[in-house]
C-alpha cells in the first residue's frame, strides 16, 4: 500500500473505492525521530494544512520507528489523488504522502477494501438524483 517515491515523498495506492462513499483509512509510514534542536517535543508529527473536508488526518501516533496515522476520505471522484504533509517540527522538512485511489461511480459494482481501510458512511449528493428522474 505505501510506495516510496523520491526523497520526502510517499505514495499510499488504497485501490478502489465507491462514489460518495466516506473512508476510515489506517497505516504505517517510516518515520524518523526529529534531528533538530528546538526542544523536546510532545508530538510525534506536525500536520500540515489540515484543513481539507474531503481529506483530513485524525490521529497520528508513535510506534517504535513508524508512525500510524488515522485519516478520513471522502471518494469524490473517478482518481483521487489527495496530498497529507507532516513534519517532525517547526524548522522540519515537510513530508508528502500522496492518497491515490479510483473512485467507482454508483452502479460499477462494489470494491473489496484493502487492509486498514473501512467504509464508515455515505455522503448524499443531489446532483446524482437526476439519473433517476422520468419524464
Amino acid at each position: 500500500m505505501i510506495q516510496p517515491q523520491r526523497h520526502g515523498h510517499l505514495d499510499a495506492q488504497l485501490g478502489f473505492l465507491k462514489r460518495h462513499h466516506r473512508y476510515h483509512i489506517e497505516f504505517s509510514i517510516p518515520w524518523n525521530g526529529c534531528i533538530h534542536n528546538e526542544g523536546k517535543s510532545y508530538v510525534p508529527a506536525i500536520i500540515v494544512n489540515n484543513l481539507n473536508h474531503n481529506c483530513r488526518v485524525n490521529d497520528v501516533t508513535q510506534e517504535k520507528d513508524d508512525l500510524r496515522l488515522k485519516v478520513e476520505l471522502l471518494a469524490y471522484h473517478e482518481f483521487l489523488k489527495e496530498l497529507i504533509q507532516l513534519k517532525c517540527c517547526e524548522s522540519g522538512t515537510p513530508l508528502n504522502i500522496t492518497l491515490k485511489a479510483r473512485v467507482l461511480s454508483k452502479d460499477k459494482g462494489t470494491p473489496l477494501l484493502r487492509n486498514g481501510i473501512r467504509s464508515i458512511g455515505i455522503e448524499t449528493n443531489d446532483d446524482d438524483d437526476d439519473d433517476d428522474i422520468s419524464e
